[in-house]
């Protein structure tokens, strides 16, 4: 199953990450549909390295024509967000396009203070690392869409 095998190998790689978006949503009990796998990540090239080579293993390419190391670039990342309005870096899965995960470019808040407070899971042999609920609204206030805005008040009622 592709989500076995994602965090599987996010964690043998020993990537430091975030599972946000509507996946986060439905682990804290609020009930919706969400497509893609959104992350937030420790941007560093090091860890973005762990990244690349993880993605690689399960035959993920981006869905933007740029070479994949780009990303490892604070300057061109910074670019993407400030010249292009790219949010996030989307991955697809060759041959299984409908598995696809984003990963944001930009750290909102402080990441290493993200991951301390991250909920771990435990999962057979390897662990997802969640954002904390308190920090997910956080992110999805600042974010204010509209289905950010309904996230959160259900989030707040649990």
């Amino acid at each position: 199953m592709f989500y076995d095998d994602f965090f599987s190998e996010l964690y043998q790689n020993k990537v430091r990450y975030l599972l946000g978006g509507g996946h986060a949503v439905n682990i804290y009990g609020v009930i919706r549909s969400t497509y893609d796998i959104d992350i937030l990540l420790d941007l560093s090239e090091e860890n973005l390295d762990k990244l690349l080579k993880a993605l690689k293993n399960l035959d993920m390419i981006p869905l933007l024509p740029v070479d994949i190391n780009d990303i490892k670039s604070e300057t061109v990342r910074k670019r993407w967000v400030d010249e292009k309005n790219l949010i996030v870096f989307n991955f697809y899965k060759r041959n299984e396009p409908y598995h696809s995960v984003d990963v944001f470019l930009k750290s909102l808040m402080n990441f290493d203070e993200l991951f301390e407070r991250r909920k771990i899971i435990k999962y057979d042999d390897f662990e997802i690392y969640v954002i904390n609920k308190n920090d997910l609204i956080t992110l999805k206030s600042i974010a204010g869409r509209d289905r950010d805005n309904e996230d959160i008040k259900e989030l707040k009622k649990r």
